[in-house]
């Protein structure tokens, strides 16, 4: 049995000295709501819960949160079809090479048609809203995003386009994102064919954030189409230029789009939203849980051998 103990610390270890992954959001909506800030003890920890901010038109119930997850609602009949859902969390930094950052969700939609091929219809992102200039969401109805910088994803459901994009915090009153201040960037490095977004599928995405040199963070995305009868996958990746490089985020954003002329699509449902930090351990650090891996087998091994030949 101390063999075993011994064993299993070992293989605990391991895979640990490569890399330390914290949770920093967890938002599965089960509160039934979406205006609720809650934490691992108290004002620390991981969110369990945010505060999610819609824009305009909150009379149409841009945001509902119901059976644990959010949907956000289009409605082509008003002025504006962007809508969007934006929470805010304790500024988190990219500070040594090999840190990322990486926002995950499940989402669905509905609404989808062959004519849906807005580039727009569906983006998500991380961002810094607090550089100069920025501002809080801190209640719906708010459209500025005046100075926010940060990188997202843009998706046509139909015609399987998708962008990886900079917001470069340019003074714009835009919607934090929308197609005001960013930079639309090629798809460099990728894999899969992107899947056209089907109404009422299960799909789980990502967006990964890492700091590849101490100039440069590489973008990935991922989508993944969960629901039988098939699974699709793709990913996706883009080494920003210097001149692009924000390590710093304090937000995240949502938002779907919809009109008439260029329809999209009519509710993104999202669940699920995690936010995890993934940092590699300084060499000392990995040196010290290393040695004390190979001690741990060693003592296995020396205790196997003590019970074999009854030592």
């Amino acid at each position: 049995m101390k063999m075993n103990k011994t064993l299993l610390l070992a293989s605990l270890l391991i895979p640990a000295s490569a890399a330390f992954a914290q949770s920093l959001i967890n938002e599965t909506f089960s509160d039934g709501n979406r205006s609720t800030v809650t934490r691992v003890d108290g004002s620390t920890g991981t969110y369990t819960s945010l505060d999610w901010w819609s824009n305009n038109y909150t009379a149409y119930n841009a945001l509902t949160v119901a059976n644990q997850s959010m949907t956000i609602n289009t409605y082509v009949n008003t002025a504006s079809a962007a809508r969007h859902a934006v929470a805010h969390f304790d500024p988190v930094s990219l500070t040594t090479v090999g840190q990322s950052l990486t926002l995950s969700f499940n989402a669905s939609f509905t609404g989808i048609t062959t004519t849906s091929t807005s580039s727009n219809a569906f983006r998500f992102g991380l961002f810094n809203n607090a550089v100069t200039n920025g501002v809080y969401y801190t209640a719906d109805n708010q459209n500025s995003a005046t100075g926010a910088q940060g990188y997202s994803v843009r998706l046509s459901p139909y015609t399987s386009v998708a962008e990886i994009s900079s917001r470069t915090g340019s003074p714009t009153n835009a919607l934090l994102t929308s197609v005001g201040p960013i930079d639309n960037l090629t798809n460099l490095d990728f894999s899969g064919t992107i899947p056209s977004l089907l109404n009422d599928r299960a799909y789980s995405m990502s967006m990964k954030l890492t700091l590849e040199t101490t100039t440069q963070v590489r973008v990935t995305y991922s989508i993944l189409d969960t629901s039988s009868p098939e699974t699709t996958s793709y990913v996706s990746s883009y080494l920003m230029p210097a001149t692009r490089l924000y390590t710093t985020f304090d937000t995240i954003g949502f938002s779907a789009y919809d009109t008439s002329a260029n329809p999209g699509v009519d509710t993104a449902t999202l669940s699920n939203i995690q936010l995890t930090l993934t940092a590699i351990p300084e060499p000392a650090t990995f040196a010290i849980l290393a040695n004390l891996a190979v001690l741990c087998l060693a003592t296995a091994a020396r205790r196997a051998r003590a019970s074999r030949y009854g030592a």
